[in-house]
């Protein structure tokens, strides 16, 4: 085989350093086991990938739940991470790993696995990676979630023979390979064209408020992961997500659906507005990622400080500050500040503050969060 083909697993102390750096808290637990394959195969930080595509409702109106399923996870790491996964196969005995080279993905019942809070109390999909060690073998598994049975938290073990021998014999499990190999493919720009389909689905019975509840936690893990990309890639839009309050209105719409949940089951119906409040949240993301691009917003705002003080809009990118500027002054802010407005058709927002008018960055971030409330 050629050294592409096999890839050498990580030593226990190196498995840990990578357990660390995955964003445990911003994965659901199919990812968590992409994230550090990822990781393994394309350095430090490849996992990140995982958060460069929104999710928004299909148009038929799917929930996410529905939708985030192995299948669909190993397209998302083939298609935002160039790793591609043969397809995978039921394994019930050693003999289905011996024969395997490099670190394994793996699917199983976590209902089966003992060192989750989920082990004989609730059946789901659970992911988790094993490598070949020195005398057995390292368990990686990066999921972390708070449930009613106790945490869940990333950790590093290490198994005999025997035991995974035992964890085998629970029921049969789901093993593939996630290797480079894949071009990765740029992604779509989000849609938000499902959201008025998923209002109208019927989300009243315990079941779909059961699937509701497991939605709004999978979407706030997935904005989580999106601010972490928008961080490497546009570090502009990352601080309007982060000034917008995206990952805590999420959190607090968990919340808001769990105790709905709860009350159902108690005998209070649930009404129209918990799923309105959803659609709403979910429409107001779909206007952040219909915004400008900050990038296009930087120039609009060179050039418009640039034609007010007649410089050159490169003068003005290299000023620590709009003081440093030659002939600035708060005439020139004003006069500066219109031709932004009248080129971009957005109005300054009332919440600007003086960090916002000091310097190029921060009229970038004001004018940013403008085209969003526009």
């Amino acid at each position: 085989m050629t050294e592409q083909q096999v890839q050498t697993p990580p030593t226990a102390a190196r498995w840990d350093e990578i357990v660390a750096a995955v964003p445990a808290d911003a994965l659901d637990c199919l990812q968590t086991g992409v994230a550090v394959l990822a990781d393994v195969v394309g350095g430090p930080g490849a996992h990140r990938g995982l958060g460069a595509r929104l999710w928004f409702p299909a148009p038929d109106g799917t929930g996410y739940a529905e939708a985030a399923d192995l299948t669909a996870r190993l397209a998302q790491a083939r298609d935002e991470l160039g790793l591609i996964s043969a397809p995978p196969e039921k394994v019930t005995d050693m003999a289905g790993l011996d024969d395997r080279d490099g670190p394994l993905y793996v699917v199983a019942d976590a209902y089966d696995l003992p060192w989750l809070p989920y082990a004989g109390h609730e059946h789901m999909s659970h992911s988790f990676v094993l490598a070949r060690a020195p005398e057995g073998w390292d368990l990686v598994d990066a999921y972390h979630n708070d449930t009613q049975w106790g945490p869940a938290r990333p950790a590093v073990r290490f198994c005999t023979d025997d035991q995974v021998a035992d964890l085998l014999a629970n029921g049969p499990v789901l093993v593939t390979t996630l290797k480079s190999g894949a071009v990765p493919a740029r992604p779509p720009a989000p849609s938000a064209d499902g959201i008025d389909a998923y209002a109208l689905a019927g989300r009243t019975s315990e079941t779909a408020v059961e699937q509701l509840v497991l939605d709004v936690w999978l979407i706030e893990r997935d904005r989580r992961l999106h601010l972490r990309w928008l961080d490497d890639h546009s570090p502009e839009k990352a601080e309007v997500w982060r000034s917008a309050g995206r990952v805590e209105a999420w959190q607090r719409l968990a919340a808001r659906t769990y105790l709905a949940l709860r009350r159902l089951r108690r005998g209070h119906p649930v009404g129209r507005e918990v799923v309105d409040e959803v659609c709403h949240q979910l429409r107001m993301d779909a206007e952040l990622t219909d915004t400008a691009e900050p990038t296009a917003i930087r120039e609009v705002v060179l050039s418009a400080i640039g034609e007010s003080l007649a410089i050159d809009p490169s003068t003005v990118a290299t000023a620590p500050t709009l003081r440093d500027l030659p002939g600035f002054d708060s005439f020139r802010l004003v006069d500066a500040l219109e031709r932004v407005e009248r080129a971009l058709s957005a109005e300054l927002p009332d919440d600007l503050g003086a960090d916002d008018l000091g310097d190029v960055d921060g009229l970038v971030r004001l004018f940013t969060r403008a085209t969003v409330r526009r």
